[in-house]
């Protein structure tokens, strides 16, 4: 327990909420004693940070962080979970409702920490979601209001920059004297894995401009007519083979599910979620792909094309996963 920092981060901030929502009352009091809401907040840092602390934006921005987990072990953690598009119609929803209201400061609610926590830069969806509720906004006949949504969608644009493509630490290959397998090997965070690959069966690497951007977790029964998420292949058996997970199942040494697509569709677990890549962009396809020391497999389509990246850009210098490569 003492190594998983990301358990104990996950079981604090759950337990933290009663304790936020006290506070919160106590920074309102501090706020109705002084002569004006607005100068206690700005003249006051220590105020105003306990205030942002304290707002039920970011408390909602934490139920929505919380549905991202796909778990509270370190596999897969840094691939977030899809949330569906209802669902994030909702929480939107109630967010905008929250930091157009004359109840939320406007420091509180143009805030920029605030904002990046309700839709973290690797969102899009969620971003694209809130600027359309904020939009309307522009031409309401309440003068703060449209001064709120001028400077809310200031803050919510959307990143399109091109980043080198890394090692995320899913491997496909066959560990020596084991089965072929797929494996987060990342698992043990800043340690390097505990397994060697036999070089002469198939192995490879996923790689990703950014994990958090171009993959997602996404649910079997949310797969059905999802524009947005296509599965990643394994290229493989006729690339019917895809790679799966439970959310809160402990993975054996960071070992993930391989499955034929028609056994996922069919599993009894309601619990099962499906590796994919992101389509939100506005380029042809996910920038997710399999690389081995010759070719670049296009994680979602299967194409392939000759491998000319460097090694050091693959690995970056740090990954671990180099002294397997």
């Amino acid at each position: 327990m003492f190594f998983k920092w990301h358990t104990i981060a996950l079981s604090m901030s759950v337990q933290a909420r009663d304790s936020i929502k006290a506070f919160r009352r106590f920074v309102r009091e501090l706020q109705d004693s002084a002569p004006s809401r607005h100068s206690a907040v700005c003249q006051d840092p220590v105020l105003a940070l306990m205030a942002e602390a304290t707002s039920p934006v970011f408390e909602i921005a934490g139920i929505l962080q919380e549905e991202r987990l796909i778990a509270s072990e370190h596999g897969g953690y840094d691939i977030p979970r899809y949330i569906p598009l209802p669902r994030t119609r909702e929480i939107c929803g109630q967010i905008v409702a929250l930091i157009m209201s004359v109840q939320i400061a406007d420091e509180i609610a143009t805030s920029p920490s605030i904002l990046n926590s309700v839709a973290p830069w690797y969102d899009i969806m969620c971003r694209k979601e809130l600027q359309l509720q904020v939009e309307p906004f522009r031409k309401s006949s309440a003068a703060f209001q449209r001064r709120r949504a001028d400077t809310i969608l200031s803050h919510l644009s959307i990143e399109e920059t091109e980043k080198s493509h890394h090692c995320i630490g899913i491997v496909a290959g066959a560990p020596e004297s084991e089965s072929f397998g797929v494996f987060a090997d990342h698992y043990r965070g800043p340690w390097i894995a505990e397994r060697r690959y036999d070089r002469r069966q198939p192995y490879m690497h996923l790689i990703a401009e950014d994990s958090y951007r171009d993959l997602r977790w996404v649910s079997v029964a949310d797969m059905a007519d999802n524009a947005e998420y296509e599965p990643v292949i394994i290229p493989f058996d006729e690339s019917t083979l895809r790679i799966a997970r439970r959310t809160n199942k402990f993975m054996d040494r960071g070992q993930l599910m391989h499955l034929i697509m028609d056994v996922i569709q069919r599993s009894p677990w309601k619990d099962l979620y499906v590796l994919c890549g992101c389509r939100l962009r506005s380029t042809a396809a996910s920038p997710v792909f399999w690389t081995t020391s010759t070719s670049l497999i296009q994680a979602v389509t299967g194409d392939v094309r000759p491998n000319h990246l460097p090694v050091s850009d693959i690995f970056r210098g740090y990954c671990l996963c180099e002294w397997a490569w």
